[in-house]
């Protein structure tokens, strides 16, 4: 430096070393940024999931009857309300997805869950061995359901979570003959 200020030279250094500073640190806070945005919609995904499935899970266990059996949907006698022991309409439930990535997981017409890229129910009995539904489970292996196999795969935005469950209904009651 010289008596009347700064030289060309030692300005331009200044210069630089000031834009590598910016630049190292705008990298950072982007980097920051992102990771922060992805963490964000993975929580997000992992919410919805189990709170999807929690509730799929306290449904089934109150479950009375399953009356509908499919690889991407069930429906269920959930509590006979009126203690009637008839199956009114009001009391029947319906956890359905339509097989296509990206639409909602949904309870009768209210949507559980988001951007749904898959939604399996496996089916098994007593002896664990599995219940296979094609296209629908038969009135006999609809009455041998002693465990459902859940797999929940929500992906938004390059991000995914994957919940998996069983779940042992409590309430099955006998329908047609001897389990």
């Amino acid at each position: 430096m010289n008596k009347n200020g700064f030289t060309l030279i030692e300005l331009i250094i200044g210069i630089v070393l000031y834009s590598i500073i910016i630049g190292v640190a705008g990298l950072v806070f982007i980097v920051v940024l992102r990771e922060w945005s992805s963490t964000q919609i993975r929580s997000n995904l992992r919410q919805d999931a189990v709170i999807a499935v929690e509730r799929l899970t306290r449904e089934l266990n109150e479950a009375r009857e399953i009356t509908s059996a499919l690889d991407n949907s069930i429906l269920f006698w959930w509590q006979d309300t009126d203690a009637d022991e008839v199956r009114d309409s009001s009391e029947v439930v319906t956890f359905s997805w339509d097989g296509t990535a990206g639409t909602p997981l949904k309870r009768d017409d209210v949507t559980l869950a988001f951007d749904v890229e898959n939604f399996q129910i496996n089916y098994r009995d007593l002896n664990n061995s599995p219940l296979s539904p094609a296209p629908d489970l038969s009135l006999e292996d609809r009455d041998s359901i002693r465990r459902l196999d859940v797999q929940l795969k929500l992906s938004r935005e390059d991000e995914e979570f994957t919940l998996l469950t069983s779940i042992i209904p409590r309430n099955l009651r006998q329908v047609r003959g001897p389990w």
